[in-house]
């Protein structure tokens, strides 16, 4: 048998590779490389995007300056309530100095100061401080910074004057220490306790309940106060819901000592007419006073819309709530209605109330120590017989009530307050309020009021009653 032949070897189909056009090569290279056209594309590009961007980020740089200058705005008003507060405080300690110099007693008078710096230097240190702060921190977490420290703050700066007024008053050797609310009490206890002298604390409001005063500040400083007010020999408060407090509070005596007005001599007219530019013979409906917040001055200035025809109303003082008020009364189209005067001195305020027809006291119980006050205010009205329309608070309530010298309304309601007011304004009821007025003015001044002082000082020293005074 012949030998068999294997078959050959089949070689495998490839398809043939056709290769690429000439045209789509150069495409492909052009894309890839980057020439000149593409760069301008990619600037193009980019440039739209951040014409896009750029709205937003005027709006965001426009919301940045918006809360920025309502910030500064805030705190120009917090500056200005302050201001305000500090000056009557100032008025109130100085008059009862003046008050014991005339008895024969020497006083000595501390009140807090802050450093004062140069125009020059707080600018060069705010542009400093500015540039820092806002280059490292954001605005939101800044602002949370200093709401956390600012309690701790004001610890600091009322612990630098217990520290400067205790070293003043040791020097001079008092024989009776007299403090007024929680700024004076730690260092007269020191002093007291250091000398063997007396201590007289006198409460002129519930000072933590203030509106300015935080939920931090109180749990703070109400330790310290609750620590160094039962120390105290004597306390004195301005009326007696406040005295209630203090004794639920802390558990101590108060001896009750209003803030009543002084007994004048004479009284010379200087009617308020003329200094608002008003007719003679309207009816005048007068607020006197701070212009602040949580005093319901809003709802007064709506109510002088419902006024009778030849009512007219008359803010008289200053205080920062004054543009606000000026533009309500704009708004609501009564600047012909309702007018603003600045404060007159002291001396002739009582003359100017006099000339009046109505007094209002419109406090609103947004805190507690809105609640219980008792204003020196309502005084200054009953002294010179005017009669009054006061908000429905306890103190405040309880004089007209016993008295009968008004009407009482509800503070947030301004229809209350126009419907008392007219009421008020009638001939009749006018005459009987203001003759109660006038009699209960003469019979609460600061001269009975200030018996109840002396025998205070006098059980204190060891000295005998004085002539007039009641035991």
């Amino acid at each position: 048998m012949a030998d068999a032949v294997p078959p050959a070897p089949v070689e495998p189909s490839v398809a043939p590779v056709e290769e690429p056009p000439a045209a789509l090569a150069a495409a492909a290279e052009l894309s890839l490389s980057p020439g000149p056209l593409t760069t301008l594309l990619a600037a193009v590009a980019v440039l739209v995007q951040v014409l896009r961007q750029l709205p937003r980020r005027v709006r965001a740089v426009r919301r940045l300056l918006r809360r920025v200058l309502s910030r500064v705005r805030r705190l120009r008003r917090r500056c200005l309530r302050a201001l305000v507060l500090l000056q009557r405080r100032r008025r109130r300690v100085l008059s009862r100095v003046r008050r014991l110099r005339r008895r024969g007693l020497r006083a000595l008078v501390l009140l807090q100061r802050r450093r004062r710096r140069s125009a020059g230097q707080v600018r060069r240190a705010g542009r400093r401080g500015a540039a820092r702060t806002m280059s490292r921190v954001r605005p939101k977490v800044l602002a949370g910074v200093k709401r956390v420290l600012r309690p701790w703050h004001r610890i600091t700066l009322f612990q630098h004057f217990w520290d400067q007024s205790t070293e003043i008053a040791l020097a001079w050797g008092p024989d009776v220490v007299h403090s007024c609310d929680l700024e004076g009490l730690v260092s007269a206890r020191r002093v007291a306790k250091a000398l063997g002298v007396p201590h007289v604390h006198d409460c002129h409001e519930l000072f933590l309940e203030r509106l300015q005063f935080s939920w931090m500040d109180k749990a703070l400083l109400s330790r310290i106060e609750k620590r160094e007010i039962r120390g105290a020999d004597v306390i004195t408060v301005v009326n007696q819901s406040i005295g209630e407090e203090y004794q639920r509070r802390f558990g101590v005596d108060s001896v009750v000592i209003r803030n009543c007005a002084d007994r004048p001599d004479v009284i010379v007219p200087k009617d308020i007419r003329g200094l608002a530019s008003l007719p003679p013979g309207v009816d005048v409906v007068l607020y006197q006073g701070g212009l602040q917040g949580g005093r319901g001055l809003h709802e007064v200035v709506e109510a002088g819309g419902a006024l009778p025809a030849n009512a007219y109303l008359v803010f008289l003082g200053y205080g920062p709530l004054l543009p606000e008020l000026e533009q309500l009364a704009a708004d609501l189209g009564l600047q012909d209605r309702v007018r603003f005067v600045a404060a007159v001195p002291p001396d002739e305020l009582l003359g100017v109330t006099a000339t009046a027809t109505v007094g209002v006291v419109p406090y609103q119980p947004v805190s507690l120590n809105n609640e219980l006050a008792l204003p020196n205010k309502i005084f200054e009205y009953l002294t010179v017989g005017l009669p009054v329309v006061v908000s429905d608070v306890p103190e405040l309530r309880r004089i007209v009530q016993q008295s009968g010298c008004g009407r009482i309304y509800d503070s947030f309601d301004p229809g209350s307050l126009s419907r008392a007011l007219a009421e008020v304004l009638q001939p009749e009821v006018r005459d009987r309020a203001a003759a109660a007025a006038l009699a209960y003015g003469q019979a609460n001044t600061w001269e009975d009021e200030q018996r109840i002082l002396h025998k205070v000082y006098d059980s204190l020293l060891d000295r005998g009653p004085r002539r007039g005074d009641v035991l």
